[in-house]
């Protein structure tokens, strides 16, 4: 018996992208067939942390050049809805 898709959804800021980024995304992905990342953008960002190095277009832009990752959103946004969730068809969200 299979089971169904799961899509599975994190989000972060990803600033100076490092290794424990990557292993935080190899460890959502091994969760399901469909990863969709979040990447806050350079607003909320420097709201709630700092100004990020790196811009979100550039942020955005590694993160998509990941093969595990399927989907990216940016801005995501900072609480996860079910509205949110429903309009992804996000199934679980992985916090790290």
């Amino acid at each position: 018996m299979t089971r169904p898709s799961r899509t599975v959804y994190m989000d972060g800021v990803f600033d100076l992208f490092h290794m424990g980024h990557l292993h935080a995304i190899e460890q959502c992905a091994a969760l399901g067939d469909h990863v969709i990342i979040g990447v806050t953008g350079d607003k909320d960002a420097t709201g709630y942390k700092r100004r990020p190095i790196i811009s979100e277009t550039d942020r955005t832009n590694i993160v998509k050049s990941l093969k595990l990752v399927d989907n990216v959103v940016c801005p995501c946004p900072l609480v996860v809805t079910n509205e949110f969730m429903n309009e992804w068809g996000i199934d679980l969200v992985v916090h790290g």
